[in-house]
């Protein structure tokens, strides 16, 4: 966000002063930095310049460094100008122009007082005073000067070139842009420059031609090859883009960037990027960047084992002693939570925590929010409630204080629950309908579906074609037992979005439970499959459904494999009637005692135990 200067308060003419002694002499430091430079010839006593005989020892008896020397070199090709009362005036004249929001002004005494010194600190501060007043031809204007008179300052120039792309006057960047390109020993630190200079170019087409053109004397030389392949895909010459990163790294077959680049290019081909970092790694063993992203092609692409070998040996220390690697540390926690081991998973964030925390650029926001979620599934909520409460991040506010109210549902303080709903929705009433589902889930999982209807009938009206809302209404219906009008809403769904395999497992679920049109469960239990085979809460249903159908063997192994899953107290109950029923009574009691352990409220789980009159340990 922008800062914006403070306007001065207006006075009349007759009325206005000038500010005090203090305030004419509270400069800013980029000010009391020239000033210092400019005084090359100390009026006496002045404390500024101290002489070396003024100096600690130990400050005197140091060698001089590279700094030092590159220092020196700077001020002794500035020019030979004394601080003299004028010019000291001119200078604060322009800063209390500034201060008093007049930096235009303060733009034009400074870029008097460079032309007339020849020094190109003060012709650098014309520049942000320029750019401050929003004066993009002064800003250029003193930009060049400072560029005459500093050839060798590589901000100078950058800041000219940058504003010449701004006003796009490409006829005078493109041989500044060649030329440094010529010039330059370092050839990837100008090529850099011109990528980024180009950048603010307001046609993008237009950049990437002249990138191209003064590129060209370059050759086979791999950064600018991968230069032109980033500047092509950013014209939607995807081909052009993956020839150049091809040749770039057939020009250097150790660079990693390129590498990472042509992987990306083709991450629709998983299994070409894969090989590819797979060859690149096996050549170029300590390329970490490479070996990272194979890792994560490795996850995403349902290889879980490979994945995890990569992350937990990229995540060791790279010296006794040392912290193990963050990225890598996060990227195993995410993976052991998708695996359901939240043991593993909470030991794995909090070792993140843990090493980020001294580290101001990491943000722990995701990790507060996986630790509460997995305090959530242990039915931890107070804990679930402290990592929420930790999230301060603006855009993760609202899903953390969604859960804080879910959670705290869960805790049986219903009308806390609506209270931070009620909160949220007045602090952001685009999630209106958002907000809706979850004061709805909260009232029916208490029991109070009348009230739960209530509320996302408002919202249906206030949302007529939002298809969630429509779903969680059926559920709720079902609940109160009306389940023609959870069926008509249900078909609705599916209609409008074919795709939705919840909507058809709700249906099929909701046959199988009443055991009514068993053949037509089975349909849509089955079209639920093909759309998300590895859901555990689908297979879990056809499990069922296989057992209403007399169907135990089958109905055994869909539910073990539910619960290979998805450790879930419902998907345990299941088993575990479906093992009774067929003989395996020790196993059944040990599948209801897990669902105890997960959730000893269920009560899916204490209507299963009376019915076969079952007292557990």
């Amino acid at each position: 966000m922008p800062v914006q200067t403070p306007q001065p308060t207006k006075r009349p003419h007759a009325t206005r002063r000038w500010p005090s002694l203090a305030s004419r002499l509270a400069i800013s430091a980029g000010t009391l930095t020239i000033l210092a430079g400019c005084a090359t010839t100390a009026p006496a006593g002045d404390p500024a310049v101290a002489s070396p005989a003024s100096r600690p020892a130990a400050a005197a008896a140091r060698a001089p460094s590279a700094a030092d020397a590159a220092a020196a070199a700077a001020r002794a090709a500035l020019p030979d100008n004394e601080l003299t009362g004028p010019i000291l005036g001119r200078m604060m004249l322009g800063e209390v122009l500034a201060q008093r929001g007049n930096p235009a002004f303060a733009h034009d005494v400074y870029m008097q007082l460079a032309r007339d010194t020849r020094d190109p600190r003060i012709a650098r501060r014309a520049t942000e005073f320029a750019l401050s007043a929003g004066r993009l031809e002064g800003a250029l204007a003193a930009s060049q000067l400072w560029v005459s008179l500093a050839p060798n300052d590589l901000e100078a120039r950058q800041t000219a070139w940058t504003l010449l792309a701004g006003s796009n006057q490409r006829d005078i960047l493109e041989p500044l842009l060649a030329a440094d390109l010529g010039s330059n020993p370092n050839k990837a630190e100008a090529i850099a420059n011109a990528q980024r200079v180009l950048s603010r170019l307001p046609d993008r087409n237009e950049a990437h031609a002249m990138l191209t053109r003064v590129l060209s004397p370059l050759g086979e030389q791999a950064d600018a090859l991968l230069a032109l392949a980033i500047s092509s895909f950013g014209v939607k010459q995807p081909d052009a883009a993956l020839a150049y990163s091809r040749r770039a790294l057939a020009a250097r077959p150790s660079f990693e960037r390129a590498a990472l680049v042509q992987a990306q290019l083709i991450q629709d081909k998983p299994a070409e990027a894969i090989k590819l970092l797979e060859d690149f790694t096996r050549r170029n063993p300590a390329a970490r960047e490479a070996r990272m992203s194979l890792a994560r092609l490795y996850a995403t692409n349902k290889q879980p084992a490979r994945a995890r070998e990569l992350f937990t040996a990229l995540a060791a220390p790279v010296a006794p002693g040392s912290e193990r690697d963050q990225e890598a540390v996060y990227a195993l926690a995410l993976m052991s939570m998708q695996d359901n081991k939240l043991d593993e998973a909470e030991a794995l964030f909090t070792e993140y925590l843990t090493i980020i925390d001294d580290d101001e650029s990491r943000d722990p926001t995701n990790a507060y929010l996986n630790l509460g979620a997995i305090a959530e599934e242990r039915r931890r909520f107070e804990e679930a409630l402290d990592w929420y409460g930790r999230v301060e991040r603006p855009d993760a506010r609202f899903t953390a204080q969604m859960r804080s109210a879910l959670a705290e549902a869960k805790l049986k303080r219903v009308d806390r629950a609506r209270t931070r709903l009620e909160a949220l929705a007045k602090a952001q009433p685009n999630e209106r309908k958002r907000i809706a589902m979850a004061e709805g889930q909260i009232l029916r999982d208490a029991d109070r579906t009348g009230e739960a209807e209530a509320v996302l009938r408002a919202a249906l009206t206030a949302s007529p074609d939002a298809h969630d809302i429509k779903y969680d209404l059926a559920l709720t219906l079902e609940r109160l037992g009306r389940h023609d009008e959870m069926e008509a809403l249900l078909r609705e769904v599916i209609a409008a979005e074919p795709k939705n395999a919840h909507a058809y497992n709700a249906l099929g679920y909701s046959l199988t439970e009443r055991n009514e049109r068993l053949e037509e469960a089975e349909a849509l239990l089955t079209q639920a499959l093909a759309l998300t085979p590895d859901d555990a809460y689908i297979v879990d249903s056809m499990g069922w459904l296989q057992f209403r159908q007399g169907k135990l063997k089958e109905a055994i192994a869909t539910l073990r494999r539910a619960w290979s899953l998805k450790q879930d107290a419902e998907i345990a109950t299941h088993l575990g009637e479906v093992l009774w029923v067929a003989g395996q009574k020790d196993e059944a009691r040990k599948f209801w005692q897990e669902a105890r352990k997960l959730n000893p409220a269920n009560e899916t789980l204490a209507s299963t135990l009376t019915r076969f009159q079952v007292k557990l340990p």
